[in-house]
């Protein structure tokens, strides 16, 4: 997967959380609707760690 590629991906990863924030979709459930879209939709696997930064220091 070039760089590029992988900037959208991470872009969309972001998006995703940000929303799901907005709409107060409790911690654990953001997780697990997160690593879904990634692996499902984007075919990005991510550790238990970048799930993690995405969730909390998404703003």
């Amino acid at each position: 997967m070039s760089i590029m590629m992988f900037r959208i991906k991470l872009g969309l990863l972001i998006d995703f959380s940000k929303r799901l924030k907005k709409e107060r979709v409790p911690i654990p459930i953001q997780i697990a609707m997160i690593k879904h879209y990634a692996v499902e939709d984007l075919n990005l696997t991510l550790t238990d760690k970048m799930t993690h930064e995405l969730v909390v220091q998404t703003l």
